[in-house]
């Protein structure tokens, strides 16, 4: 027997199992302050109830209370503290932290930029089927970061993260597909992943789909298409689609 979706409810049994102390309950429940989702918004109680789980050893509360500390959501920024609590998330095995301080580790941030890290906790994340790690992991083998350059691996990792949905491994996958990239080149599946990403809203697949309809990549001529792809990828603030339309709209007033 179900039961319709409530959050107010739903709030209300988290607060009581937050206040008896209960770890998951106090994680719950400050995702709802924090999202304001059945409660009013208030950063700085889900940051609280945050601290509160993650003080327990709770790894998706010390991954929620790093998001605080590395975003300055209901407290100051620090990174630091940050790390300190993504590690120790990812000490646990959860896949969202360990996919979070591989990307701070890519980028240097909080820690000393280190690709071989970046590349450990990727693929400790991506091996559990987290699909944004899938497709860090396949950039990182895509250009040789952390890692010797690897097209075909590259590939693998955006197919595993294309297959959940993820628009930008479908963008990715696509435009391997599309230049035979670790792949054989198939022009009709670039054009299928791209259109995927695209109805996401992923501007650069947008501009890619646009581009296969200008061109003729894996599908037959069309240029209202291309321009109507070009403007939804533009509209995002996406700026390489200003001189095709430029140039498509000359051609076609020609």
């Amino acid at each position: 027997m179900g039961v319709f979706k409530d959050y107010i409810q739903a709030g209300k049994y988290y607060q009581l199992s937050a206040d008896q102390g209960y770890s998951w309950g106090q994680n719950n429940i400050g995702y709802y302050y924090e999202n304001g989702t059945g409660v009013p918004q208030d950063f700085l109680k889900a940051f609280n109830y945050y601290l509160k789980s993650a003080e327990q050893g709770n790894s998706w509360g010390q991954y929620n209370l790093a998001r605080c500390y590395e975003n300055g959501i209901g407290t100051t920024q620090d990174l630091s503290k940050a790390i300190q609590y993504y590690q120790e998330s990812a000490d646990q095995g959860y896949s969202y932290a360990q996919n979070n301080l591989g990307v701070c580790y890519e980028r240097g941030k909080g820690v000393t930029q280190d690709y071989g890290m970046a590349v450990k906790y990727y693929k400790l994340s991506a091996d559990q089927g987290h699909s944004i790690a899938q497709n860090n992991l396949g950039v990182c083998f895509a250009k040789g970061l952390g890692v010797p350059q690897d097209y075909v691996e590259a590939a693998k990792y955006y197919q595993m993260c294309a297959d959940q949905g993820y628009a930008w491994g479908q963008n990715n996958i696509g435009y391997y597909y599309e230049s035979g990239l670790g792949v054989q080149a198939d022009p009709k599946k670039a054009l299928s992943y791209y259109q995927l990403a695209a109805d996401q809203g992923n501007s650069w697949s947008q501009f890619n789909l646009a581009r296969c309809y200008e061109f003729s990549i894996g599908v037959t001529q069309d240029f209202s298409v291309a321009i109507k792809y070009y403007f939804m990828s533009l509209d995002q603030g996406y700026a390489p689609p200003q001189q095709a339309i430029v140039r498509l709209t000359q051609t076609v007033l020609l």
